[in-house]
C-alpha cells in the first residue's frame, strides 16, 4: 500500500523542481487533509531534499548510470534524504517506499533500478567519497554551488565558510510579543516559551505559532527585530519603510510611534494588501498607511525621520526557511541583484531630512549586497556617513561587538539568529 505522505512529498517536490514554486508556498497550499504529524513529515522530506538536493545528485550519480528520467530522479532524491539523513527511519523503509512510489507515479518498469541504486546508496552511506578539491568537498557535502562556496572562502576564509555551510538551523518558531498588548513573561508561560537570544521581547515556540489572531504575537526573527531597533524610533517619528511587504518590519515599528506616521511601499498591488492585513490584524492600521511604489524608478515623496531600505536580496541568511535559494542562485542573479539594490538605496536617500536616519538591511551575508553597496553609496553621497549603532540593541546584543562603525554582519553559525546586514546612516 503507498504510503500518501510520501507520495504527496514527492508530488510536491516535483511541482516545486519543474514549476520552478516557492516551496513555502506549495507546502501551505498542498498539506489539506493530512494530520499534524503527516504534515511536518512531509515538510521535513520536501524542505530537506530541497537543502540537500547538491549533496543528494552527487551521491545519486556515484551509484546511478546512464540518464535518469526527472521523476525518477525525484523519487530517488526523495529516499536517497531519508537513507542519508533521517536516522529515525529505517533505511529498509526508505527504499521500499521509494520502489512503491515510482510504481505508483507509473514507472513500474523501474522499480528494480530505483531499489538498486537506493540499496548501494544505503550499503555505502559511511564511506561516500568526496573530492579533494576545497571547494568541491565543501559544496558536495553540504549542498552549496561551487561558485558561492568559491565566494564565501573569498570573504570568510575556508573554515568560516565550511562553518557557514555546515551550519543546520534549529527549526524552533521565533515570535515577537506587542509589549503594548501584554506581558512578554505572562505569554512566555502561557506559550512554554523559550527566551530570545538577544531581545527580551523575543521567544521562541515549538510548532504552530499562537496568539497571531490578535497581533498579541507576530512571527519575526530576531534579527528583524534588530533592524527596527536600529531605527531608533522615537514615538513622533515620520518613517519611510521601501520594501515593506509583508509588513513584519513595519508594524514592529508602529508599535513605537505615537504620534508618528509610517509610509509602507511595496511594488506589487497584491503585497501592498499584505501590508494592509497585517497592520489591521495588530490595530496600527491608524500609523501604518501602504502604497504600490516601486522604489527602483523615481518616486515623489516628502521628507521622513527616517527611511527603512530593507533590500531584496539572495537570502542567503535565511537559507534554513528558503533552501530552494542554493538550487536556483546564479551569478548573473546576484549582479541584478546588486544594481537595483544600488539604485533603490539611491532613490530612497532622497527622501530622508537633514539630520535624519537612513538604515540599510538585507537578510544575507555577501559583501557585494552589504559593506560594498554601503560603501558605493557613501562614495558617492558625501552628504551622508556611517552613524554608530550604540546603543540601539541593549546589553545582550551589543556585547562583544564592535558597532561604532554604524554597520553590522551577522552569520547564522556565529549569532545564532538568521543572517542579515544592518547599516546606519545619517544625512548631514
Amino acid at each position: 500500500m503507498i504510503d500518501l505522505a510520501r507520495k504527496q512529498a514527492f508530488l510536491l517536490l516535483d511541482d516545486i523542481i519543474s514549476n520552478k514554486k516557492y516551496a513555502n508556498l506549495t507546502l501551505k497550499n498542498g498539506l489539506n487533509g493530512f494530520d499534524e504529524r503527516d504534515r511536518a513529515f512531509i515538510c521535513n522530506l520536501v524542505y530537506g531534499t530541497l537543502d540537500k538536493m547538491i549533496s543528494l545528485d552527487y551521491v545519486i550519480s556515484l551509484f546511478a548510470k546512464g540518464r535518469i528520467q526527472p521523476k525518477i530522479k525525484n523519487v530517488l532524491r526523495l529516499g536517497a534524504y531519508q537513507i542519508l539523513f533521517l536516522e529515525r527511519v529505517p533505511d529498509s523503509a526508505a527504499v521500499n517506499t521509494s520502489v512503491e512510489l515510482a510504481q505508483s507515479i507509473g514507472k513500474g518498469a523501474l522499480k528494480g533500478y530505483v531499489n538498486g541504486v537506493l540499496r548501494s546508496i544505503s550499503k555505502n552511506k559511511e564511506n561516500i567519497p568526496y573530492p579533494k578539491d576545497n571547494v568541491q568537498r565543501i559544496s558536495y557535502k553540504y549542498s552549496y554551488p561551487e561558485f558561492l562556496v568559491r565566494e564565501l572562502i573569498s570573504e570568510l576564509g575556508d573554515k568560516e565558510a565550511e562553518s557557514f555551510c555546515g551550519h543546520v538551523e534549529d527549526h524552533k518558531t521565533c515570535l515577537r510579543v506587542d509589549e503594548n498588548k501584554a506581558s512578554v513573561s505572562q505569554i512566555k508561560e502561557q506559550l512554554n516559551a523559550q527566551s530570545g537570544v538577544y531581545f527580551d521581547n523575543c521567544i521562541y515556540v515549538s510548532g504552530e505559532p499562537a496568539l497571531l489572531e490578535n497581533g498579541v504575537c507576530s512571527v519575526q526573527g530576531e534579527a528583524s527585530v534588530a533592524v527596527v531597533n536600529a531605527l531608533k524610533l522615537e514615538e513622533n517619528d515620520t518613517l519611510l519603510d521601501c520594501c515593506a511587504a509583508p509588513g513584519g518590519k513595519t508594524v514592529y515599528a508602529a508599535t513605537k510611534l505615537k504620534s508618528g506616521k509610517i509610509l509602507a511601499l511595496d511594488k506589487h498591488e497584491h503585497r501592498v494588501e499584505l501590508i494592509k492585513k497585517n497592520a489591521q490584524r495588530c490595530g496600527y492600521e491608524h500609523i501604518i498607511t501602504a502604497l504600490s511604489a516601486d522604489m527602483a524608478k523615481n518616486n515623489s515623496f516628502e521628507a521622513f525621520d527616517k527611511v527603512l531600505v530593507d533590500a531584496p536580496c539572495s537570502g542567503l541568511g535565511v537559507i534554513g526557511q528558503k533552501p530552494e535559494i542554493k538550487n536556483t542562485c546564479t551569478p548573473e542573479g546576484f549582479a541584478e541583484l546588486e544594481k537595483i539594490q544600488k539604485t533603490i538605496l539611491q532613490n530612497a536617500s532622497a527622501f530622508v531630512k537633514r539630520g535624519g536616519t537612513l538604515v540599510y538591511s538585507t537578510c544575507t551575508v555577501r559583501n557585494k549586497e552589504n559593506i560594498d553597496n554601503v560603501t558605493y553609496f557613501l562614495e558617492n553621497n558625501p552628504e551622508f556617513s556611517l552613524d554608530s549603532l550604540e546603543g540601539c540593541f541593549g546589553e545582550s546584543f551589543e556585547k562583544n561587538r564592535d558597532l561604532s562603525k554604524g554597520y553590522v554582519q551577522l552569520y547564522p553559525h556565529k549569532d545564532k539568529i538568521d543572517g542579515f546586514f544592518i547599516a546606519r546612516m545619517k544625512r548631514n
